[in-house]
């Protein structure tokens, strides 16, 4: 088991607890309630995945959990098992924690570089106005609903996918109006200019990412896969709708912008340079890497290797964002509920540095001509 949190609930008369145990079935009678209620007991789900505002359980088992703890109830406690590239997570402070926040900075963005410096990353809560997050999100799903890819039985704005999705990647319906509205906003570009203290650029290209049910993002640092124009590039990473740990938010791994000799290696390399002296393989993958860009795909060997530990947020809401630079290695839980996670990664520059043409313009990505280099 890993990672307890407890969510407070209303109008408490005294404590209690709910513990789900993976492979178990709700099989509990009212007598077995009354007997535990004041040493807290335990509800057990077939999936054991239930958390406070979504359950894989019936609607009335949600119901019961609403009327019945709500009133008599302090703390609500789940046990979660949390999982990246179908790797567990050690949950211990050694291992895993949480991302600093760094709400000051919405009045201060010209501090925000420094504080990258020294932690790697900023995580911003309210950075969006919840308002166009929430008008992104539902222009979305509205486009997902149509193509026959959520769940009919549950609300479209529930975002609940069809058995059996898989859908990670979607840049096509990423260049919306609302997304724009949202990410490139000239509120948003304002707080960029301050950040960099001169005119800011963004990349056309928007990363929308869909991800059903099942494995996350491997761990890996943006530079491979955007490198050729300026290192002084920044991601900025909007979760499109709260995110609970289940549903796989984004994880950074801890002073990783500081492994000088994973960036003098990994750091140089270009995902779309082809070896014309090692046929078939890229240049991340001529060097010992794997082929997609990650540095690794199991999570926890790479975070035994190089140290620190996973954070992410207990919960990323609506109008949170994450910006990081170049060099901080990231990655994502797996999803392990049948909630689509929606999210964009987008990226911002100074104006004056030079630029990487694959995502300016056309952007063309990946499906830009390819470099040929020996390896």
């Amino acid at each position: 088991m890993t990672e307890t949190w407890q969510a407070r609930l209303n109008q408490a008369s005294d404590v209690g607890g709910i513990r789900l145990l993976s492979g178990s079935t709700y099989n509990q009678d009212t007598t077995q309630r009354k007997q535990q209620r004041k040493s807290g007991f335990e509800f057990h789900t077939k999936s054991g995945i239930c958390y406070y505002r979504h359950c894989d359980a019936t609607p009335s088992f949600i119901q019961f959990l609403k009327v019945i703890f709500a009133t008599r109830y302090n703390t609500f406690m789940i046990r979660h098992q949390l999982f990246s590239g179908k790797q567990e997570l050690d949950d211990s402070a050694e291992s895993f924690g949480f991302l600093r926040e760094s709400s000051d900075l919405l009045e201060r963005p010209e501090e925000a570089i420094a504080r990258i410096e020294q932690d790697g990353y900023i995580y911003v809560p309210g950075f969006h106005r919840h308002e166009l997050v929430l008008q992104a999100r539902l222009a979305l799903l509205k486009s997902l609903d149509a193509e026959g890819a959520l769940d009919k039985a549950f609300p479209t704005e529930n975002g609940v996918s069809k058995p059996d999705l898989s859908m990670p990647f979607r840049p096509d319906i990423g260049r919306s109006a609302p997304i724009h509205n949202l990410v490139y906003s000239q509120e948003t570009m304002s707080w960029f200019d301050k950040m960099f203290g001169e005119p800011a650029l963004h990349y056309t290209f928007t990363w929308l990412r869909v991800i059903a049910k099942g494995q996350g993002t491997w761990p890996h640092c943006d530079i491979v896969y955007m490198g050729r124009g300026t290192r002084r590039l920044y991601t900025m990473w909007t979760p499109l709708g709260n995110i609970p740990l289940e549903v796989g938010g984004l994880i950074v791994l801890e002073n990783s912008h500081r492994q000088s000799e994973l960036h003098r290696t990994y750091g140089q390399l270009d995902v779309d340079a082809m070896c014309i002296n090692d046929l078939g393989k890229n240049q991340v993958e001529a060097h010992g890497f794997h082929e997609s860009g990650a540095i690794e795909i199991n999570p926890v060997a790479l975070r035994n290797r190089l140290g620190g530990r996973w954070l992410t947020a207990k919960e990323f809401k609506m109008g949170d964002a994450l910006i990081f630079g170049m060099d901080t290695v990231h990655a994502s839980l797996d999803n392990q509920t049948d909630f689509i996670r929606l999210s964009t990664d987008t990226r911002y520059q100074r104006a004056s540095d030079p630029v990487d043409e694959r995502w300016v313009g056309e952007a063309l990505g990946h499906k830009s001509e390819k470099r040929e280099t020996i390896c």
